[in-house]
């Protein structure tokens, strides 16, 4: 998965979309540009990077699409609440996937991650919360390769099997020197 860099734009922005390592996303709306302690009071898990926000809306802060310039196999975002209290908040993928999370505004953002097998792809997802006030959103990471990484476990089982190899080869050449 490649993370989206630190946004250069000052925070206090209101902007329509956001570019990090060769993708772009596009609101539906225009949001305000903040950073975890300045503009943005909490999150969750150590991230201090850049969210962005619903609440200053002149739309709809209870709705938003974030729509991609080329395709992704995977994305996550993090969205948090306005409100310091429980609220439901439901992500949608155009390809038919949803998650969908009761989020407490004051104990921090909530993770929504999609995948694709590979042979579908992911052009825009909707993001919809009961929080009259509004949503933030923040932290992204997204994979365009055909394949999803799968975190290791193949080179771990690789790495075994050939381990596993190299110790029979030597407890087989022991026996053949007796």
């Amino acid at each position: 998965m490649t993370p989206f860099p630190s946004d250069p734009r000052p925070v206090g922005d209101m902007l329509s979309d956001v570019t990090g390592a060769g993708l772009t996303i596009t609101f539906s709306q225009e949001l305000y540009h903040s950073k975890i302690g300045d503009g943005w009071e909490l999150w969750s898990h150590g991230y201090t990077g850049d969210v962005y926000d619903t609440a200053a809306s002149l739309t709809d802060p209870t709705s938003l699409t974030l729509t991609f310039s080329s395709s992704v196999h995977a994305f996550y975002l993090f969205v948090e609440p306005t409100q310091w209290d429980n609220f439901n908040i439901t992500a949608l993928t155009d390809a038919g996937a949803i998650l969908s999370q009761t989020v407490d505004g004051e104990g921090g953002a909530a993770g929504f991650g999609f995948y694709t097998d590979g042979t579908e792809s992911i052009s825009s997802i909707t993001i919809r919360t009961t929080d009259t006030d509004g949503f933030a959103i923040g932290e992204f990471a997204f994979n365009q390769a055909t394949g999803v990484p799968d975190g290791g476990s193949t080179l771990f089982t690789v790495a075994f099997a050939l381990l596993s190899l190299g110790y029979f080869r030597s407890k087989v050449g022991a026996l053949g020197k007796q």
